[in-house]
């Protein structure tokens, strides 16, 4: 029994998530949301195997067998990555600490790396990492403070509708006449416009795949589903708890993985087994054909204001579907 813990550990697949979750946390502070989410989901499919199999206490001994050692391949391993990510700032962190370190006015804090004096490499790596979470500090006080709280801006977007894109987000635009576009036709009005838009066929299928996911997840428990779904969760959710502050729908990008994932789960369910019925199947496949088209189609249809690209101002109408999209 003892050595269960240290096989635990040594799960190849965990490490690898661990270092992608220190990645993902180097990227973007949100990211902790999903290590949280996944790490909740990866000891629920642990317990449920083991009560499968009839162990008793199956909760109990998941957090001994498979919690404790989780700690150590996923999140130790993911605070680790996610520690390296900074090298850049931990080997010129003096340069930091004089620039950001001293307080500026009484409602400034002094960092307390600032009178340090280490002696040796063991004492400057400690003085160095003390900086950084220093550092940390200043930007999440920056971001959750009162600085930015009642500030606005035209294209913030309310994170609960980040799912049926609300509220995309303008990067350039340009309208006008041949005096304004040169490329315009003669006594045309014309549009050149870059919109962080997702593709809407994409993202509204895939608000359906997410709701008859869950049905499969809890009713059938089909586990798959779990994967798309606490990833959906833990990059969309997080978001509304700072919607009283200036919020874009680009926050969203890292949701739409997870519902591609949810949507091709489904698909395959439409697609129907390897032994169904040939005109099951046939059925399947038509429908998950004209799905992928339609995806197709509307990507083509949206690709102008996705890049820029010379439209009449009536074909640029035609595509803001919703108000808030203009």
């Amino acid at each position: 029994m003892g050595l269960v813990p240290c096989a635990a550990l040594l799960r190849p697949w965990r490490i690898a998530a661990g270092a992608c979750f220190g990645l993902a946390i180097g990227t973007k502070w949100s990211g902790l949301f999903v290590l949280a989410g996944f790490g909740l989901l990866m000891f629920a499919w642990d317990c449920g195997m083991r009560r499968a199999i009839g162990v008793r206490l199956a909760p109990v001994k998941s957090v001994l067998a498979d919690g404790l050692p989780a700690l150590v391949s996923v999140v130790g391993v993911a605070l680790v990555v996610y520690v390296v990510s900074w090298m850049g700032f931990l080997t010129h962190a003096e340069k930091f600490e004089a620039e950001f370190g001293h307080a500026v006015d009484s409602n400034d804090w002094t960092w307390s790396s600032v009178n340090d004096k280490p002696d040796g490499p063991a004492e400057g790596a400690l003085h160095d990492l003390n900086i950084l979470w220093n550092f940390h500090k200043e930007v999440f006080e920056f971001h959750t403070g009162d600085y930015i709280k009642e500030a606005t801006h035209p294209f913030q977007s309310d994170p609960a509708g980040w799912l049926v894109i609300n509220r995309p987000l303008g990067i350039s635009a340009v309208s006008g006449d041949n005096t304004v576009i040169p490329e315009c036709p003669q006594g045309q009005d014309c549009v050149k416009q870059v919109l962080a838009i997702g593709t809407p066929v994409l993202w509204w299928g895939g608000v359906l795949a997410l709701i008859v996911g869950l049905g499969y997840w809890v009713t059938r428990r089909d586990w798959r589903f779990g994967v798309p779904i606490v990833g959906v969760l833990t990059t969309w959710l997080p978001w509304v708890l700072f919607s009283d502050r200036p919020i874009f729908f680009f926050y969203g990008v890292a949701i739409i993985p997870f519902t591609v994932i949810s949507v091709t789960l489904l698909l395959g369910k439409v697609l129907g087994r390897a032994g169904n019925s040939y005109t099951r199947r046939l059925v399947g496949s038509l429908a998950v054909g004209a799905f992928v088209l339609a995806v197709a189609v509307n990507f083509i249809y949206f690709y102008p204001i996705l890049t820029g690209q010379l439209l009449s101002n009536e074909e640029w109408n035609d595509r803001m579907w919703l108000t808030k999209w203009i």
